[in-house]
């Protein structure tokens, strides 16, 4: 035990209940308080923060925290509520009270402005209080500069220990490239169904729904509330109070993913340890770790097929009485449509209004945007990356309460929670039976595990909480993982490696054209015939396709820098077309189809047979082949990303599987061939 830490107690019980108050009068401020109150209840809630603030100014505390500060026996949770308390007791040795309390009066009152300001659609007068607000941001991040590089990088390290911009640069830049550049294609996939209309919803039903919601996914009402508000939110008050708000309109999905995501958040305060109590390292999360179980609840969960499918059929004839079938009210929840209101965005696009938004507040804090053209920049990158027209200030810039109340450096913790929770589910995919279940509404097991493997550790730096919880640092790739097969029906792993092995390819499938006509043979390749060779790398069989039928062959793969450089090598050749598309989103009709040293590479086995049944006439034939035998192959992919191939069975057992639709004609089990050909029925 740590005498040093003992000495903190008593000024941390009396910090404790003075954020009590605070947060209770903030509650009840954005939930139930009458308008002509909420100026009297805001005066109330700043004697509170300025009696905290004065509270680290007492030198007794500050004395127990410098010497807790050189404490070596702290335990980590200690050690977080101590860096976390010195941190701040720094800050306050530079800052008398008076400064501070004008600061934070005038953040304040940009904040209730805004509500007006937003209502009325005018953003004229809020801009003086919002100037203000930017302004004392500015002052206290100057306070807190140590060596970060600009001010803006003040407030990220503030809300995400060890950020700054140059790390979001390197996150958020690949993600918004991907996502601006296969938006259309996301659109063009959804365009292949017909979108069943949200019809209008009660919204004392709405209420009744959200109970249901609120247990199902395991949020204790005992411990808990649920009111509306303007702008949604939650917040620990205590131990047996955590708190959530939602706002309701016509359409209930945007109610239940604001009820969802909200106690995404709350269900973590729930379930903090008694050790966490005890240590008083409740609330010590980075925005990021805590926006990461809101976001998880809300889309990695709540959006999932299974999850959707079981509420459906719990809840349909109860509140939704909705005559579409299970897939349809799927595609309905997850409908991908470029929009104006961030907390209302589909979960695809949601990640452009945050780097928007980050882009934006990066240049006011540090000097580079003026306020009153902001409004402006924010039109034009809303036109730019989601290709829609911002119609007013209470739709636009005016939207979030967030700037109006100074958590500037706050919005990249969306997104990066959301980068967090895809690194998360590929650990907990592995551990739970995750599609059982999210069908059967049992998420329980899913609150146990962040208890057990989580939630007691998130108050650790960030970074040292993520490794220990996925063992990795962060990156994005599982999070494009993640939309992609979600949205866009393909594992862009899979791109991205042979994207990477494209450079520097040495095909070893470069055949002489003896060993290409002896793979070709089966096909009996003819003059006019339409073929289309899938998988086809840098073209190879493509080019020895094209030279048997003296006609056009289309070669496909998911692998962008493949095709690339496919076209590069066959430029001139006006018998090969190439398309960088996934195989199960493509269309047409032909005569062949080959697939050459790929099929390891398609999970998905029933996915392939439907499509091979789609493409081919009647009487076409598919060949499958490898030129080396099943066990080789096994062999070969062994030491590979298990997302990028899978174990194969004999081709006899293969080739059974698509006896649905083809007749099977040949299978190969050699040493150094392999393969099976099928003709369609």
């Amino acid at each position: 035990m740590s005498e040093a830490f003992e000495r903190l107690k008593p000024f941390l019980r009396k910090r404790r209940s003075l954020n009590y108050l605070i947060s209770i009068l903030n509650y009840d401020i954005s939930t139930t308080c009458p308008r002509k109150s909420i100026e009297d209840e805001n005066d109330l809630m700043l004697t509170y923060v300025e009696e905290s603030a004065e509270l680290m100014q007492n030198k007794e505390f500050v004395e127990a925290i410098r010497l807790a500060n050189d404490d070596p026996s702290l335990n980590f949770r200690q050690r977080a509520v101590v860096d976390n308390l010195y941190e701040e007791v720094s800050f306050f040795d530079k800052v008398d009270i008076k400064t501070y309390s004008a600061w934070q009066k005038d953040i304040h009152k940009c904040d209730e402005m805004w509500r007006s300001a937003k209502e009325n659609n005018d953003f004229a007068s809020f801009l003086p209080y919002w100037e203000k607000a930017i302004e004392a941001t500015r002052e206290m991040a100057k306070v807190r500069q140590k060596g970060e590089k600009t001010l803006y990088d003040v407030l990220l390290n503030q809300y995400e220990r060890g950020n700054n911009s140059e790390i979001i640069d390197s996150i958020f830049n690949p993600l918004k490239e991907f996502l601006v550049k296969k938006l259309p294609e996301v659109l063009r996939i959804q365009a292949e169904h017909e979108i069943p209309k949200v019809a209008p919803m009660d919204k004392d039903l709405q209420r009744k729904m959200s109970i249901d919601v609120l247990n199902r996914i395991g949020y204790d009402l005992d411990r808990g509330a649920l009111r509306e508000t303007m702008h949604p939110f939650s917040d620990s008050l205590s131990k047996n109070d955590a708190r959530i708000t939602t706002n309701l309109s016509d359409d209930f999905r945007d109610n239940l993913y604001s009820v969802i995501h909200e106690a995404g958040h709350a269900i973590e305060f729930q379930w903090f340890g008694d050790e966490q109590y005890e240590d008083y390292s409740e609330m010590l999360a980075s925005s990021a770790i805590c926006e990461t179980h809101s976001r998880f609840y809300e889309n990695i969960l709540g959006r999932s097929e299974p999850f959707l499918k079981g509420f459906y059929r719990d809840y349909n004839d109860k509140y939704l009485h909705l005559d579409v079938s299970e897939d349809d009210f799927v595609r309905m929840v997850r409908v991908v449509e470029p929009s104006l209101i961030r907390t209302e965005s589909d979960e695809f696009t949601y990640c452009l209004h945050i780097i928007i938004r980050y882009e934006i507040e990066k240049e006011l804090i540090n000097g580079t945007l003026k306020p009153m053209d902001a409004p402006k920049v924010w039109n034009k990158k809303y036109k730019e990356y989601l290709g829609v027209d911002v119609p007013s200030f209470s739709m636009g810039i005016l939207q979030d309460i967030h700037w109006a109340s100074g958590l500037f450096g706050y919005f990249p913790s969306y997104a990066l929670g959301n980068i967090y929770g895809a690194m998360i589910f590929e650990r907990m995919e592995d551990e739970l039976p995750m599609d059982e279940l999210l069908l059967k509404g049992d998420l329980v097991p899913i609150r146990e595990w962040f208890a057990q493997n989580d939630f007691r550790y998130d108050c650790l730096p960030p970074r040292v909480w993520l490794r220990k919880v996925t063992g990795s640092d962060i990156e994005v790739n599982a999070f494009i993982d993640y939309l992609s097969k979600r949205y866009l029906n393909f594992n862009s792993t899979m791109e991205r490696y042979f994207s990477s092995l494209a450079p520097s390819w040495v095909d070893r499938n470069e055949k002489s054209v003896e060993e290409a006509d002896a793979i070709l043979s089966p096909l009996e390749l003819k003059e006019g015939e339409r073929v289309l060779d899938i998988a086809c790398g840098k073209g190879i069989m493509t080019g020895h396709i094209a030279r048997h039928t003296k006609t056009k062959v289309l070669g496909i793969d998911l692998s962008e820098k493949m095709i690339e450089l496919a076209k590069k090598d066959y430029e001139g050749n006006d018998l090969v077309e190439f398309q960088n598309v996934d195989f199960l989103k493509v269309d047409g009709e032909f005569d062949k189809l080959l697939m050459f040293d790929a099929f390891p590479h398609f999970q998905d086995v029933d996915a392939l047979k439907e499509q091979f049944h789609r493409l081919i006439k009647k009487g076409g034939l598919v060949l499958v082949v490898h030129d080396l035998g099943k066990d080789r192959l096994n062999s070969h992919h062994a030491n590979m990303n298990h997302d990028l191939y899978r174990d194969i069975l004999s081709a006899k057992e293969e080739a059974k599987r698509f006896e649905e639709y083809f007749d099977v004609i040949l299978t190969i089990d050699e040493d150094n061939r392999y393969g099976f050909l099928l003709r369609g029925k």
